[in-house]
């Protein structure tokens, strides 16, 4: 089909310009059946029963608010716990302009991926890139997503084992001499117990709609731990918190490390298609709203959290702002302990944040979230779009390619700058045990 596609092409300007056709009612149309093919085309143009079969949406369909669900958890997951630390990076009101520009820049990205794939024909981000760039595509995509991927099932058995059993013993001290439940307390048997009885059997779900609920228990612990930073964090002693003239500078010298850090926060990109395919009526209007919705929840969100840790702990803020509060915090611990079941609970869909997250947030966020968020998507856009690459309708797209592209160099290049010149008394993540 692909050496039939230029010769297919019809004239989609309803499709190919502005911004409004990515909210289209498109439910009418087949999902298996390009949009980069007039209706006029012969009958053989379209695909074949095998690959209509193959590229078919996997999902009995879920509501409009499961796949909110799913989409607000994926975007406003574990990696919230590192945005007081981007603002403390970027500075307070450089910090809240990125938040909400890149809230408006990842909610664009998302549609245009959908369209990018329904103008494809293809449902999965690894077959829309196999179809635009051919195997270099599908390597490009597969080395991205499973660097995210793989690296996230890491960390979540690192934060696991460094949560639930510390939770544990403070709220029970006597557990390590009780019969069985002193397993609880064991790092390791608490990772090997919770993945294999709790992330695995999630992970088994052919739907992702199936995982809505287990999505909605995981935002009401992000929402435990939001309010416990924001009631908790004016209460710390004067010793643990930062220093009061380093609350409202305007911009700080690490933009980049920060910028890396909230896209990381705000990448769901390689979830989008699952989603999408999750809706009962999959269209783009109605994928849409789900998408502005979770943006806006999740904009609200980090912008409480941010400014509730980084007003406290100014330039002492840690990469995950629950290590900013003593250990014996009882309101604390309890968001701690609901971080960890957020940890397992998340796991399918392949979220990822890390204890001390600080260096693995601005290294995720700058190879391999930006390059999923805002590199592939335009970069689609631009292969599979009618007319010259240079017209001004596709400027935002030229825009985006190379505001991804910088972050990934400028934003890797002073990562590893910082984690090469870091003393050894930086904390790093514990990986014994795993």
């Amino acid at each position: 089909m692909g050496a039939t596609q230029q010769g297919n092409v019809a004239s989609f300007g309803e499709y190919t310009t502005g911004y409004e056709p990515l909210e289209v009612d498109d439910s009418a149309t087949q999902h298996n059946r390009p949009l980069l093919l007039s209706d006029d085309d012969d009958d053989s143009a379209d695909l074949d029963q095998e690959e209509a079969m193959l590229y078919r949406l996997p999902s009995e369909g879920g509501s409009i608010f499961s796949s909110f669900l799913n989409m607000a958890n994926s975007i406003i997951g574990a990696g919230i716990i590192g945005i007081p630390y981007s603002i403390k990076e970027t500075g307070f009101g450089m910090g809240i302009l990125l938040l909400l520009l890149l809230t408006v820049v990842v909610d664009w990205t998302i549609r245009l991926l959908i369209f990018n794939g329904k103008l494809a024909g293809r449902t999965t981000y690894q077959d829309l890139l196999q179809f635009a760039f051919g195997r270099p595509g599908l390597i490009a995509i597969s080395v991205f997503q499973f660097v995210f991927a793989f690296g996230g099932m890491c960390a979540y058995s690192v934060i696991i084992g460094d949560t639930i059993p510390h939770v544990i013993r403070s709220l029970f001290p006597s557990i390590d001499q009780t019969p069985v439940l002193w397993l609880f307390s064991n790092r390791n048997l608490c990772i090997a117990f919770f993945t294999l009885f709790v992330s695995y059997p999630l992970s088994l779900y052919r739907d992702i709609s199936k995982l809505a609920k287990t999505s909605a228990l995981a935002l009401v612990a992000i929402l435990f731990i939001t309010v416990s930073v924001a009631v908790e964090g004016p209460k710390v002693p004067d010793t643990l918190r930062g220093s009061p003239e380093a609350r409202f500078h305007f911009v700080q010298g690490e933009l980049f490390q920060g910028i890396a850090v909230i896209s990381f926060a705000y990448v769901c990109h390689h979830n989008s298609f699952l989603i999408f395919g999750s809706l009962k009526q999959p269209s783009l209007n109605r994928f849409a709203s789900v998408t502005h919705w979770s943006m806006a929840i999740a904009f609200l969100t980090c912008v409480i959290l941010g400014l509730s840790g980084f007003l406290v702990f100014t330039d002492r803020t840690a990469g995950n702002i629950l290590n900013n509060f003593p250990s014996d915090n009882v309101f604390i611990n309890i968001a701690r302990l609901a971080f960890g079941l957020n940890m397992f609970t998340t796991i399918p869909l392949e979220t990822f944040v890390c204890r001390e997250a600080s260096i693995v947030l601005e290294l995720t966020g700058s190879f391999a979230a930006t390059a999923l968020a805002f590199v592939l998507p335009p970069l689609c856009y631009l292969k599979l779009a009618t007319g010259s690459l240079w017209q001004w309708n596709k400027l935002p797209h030229w825009s985006c390619l190379g505001f991804g592209l910088a972050i990934m160099v400028i934003s890797s290049f002073f990562s590893l700058q910082k984690l090469f010149s870091q003393s050894n008394s930086s904390p790093s993540c514990d990986m014994r045990g795993l």
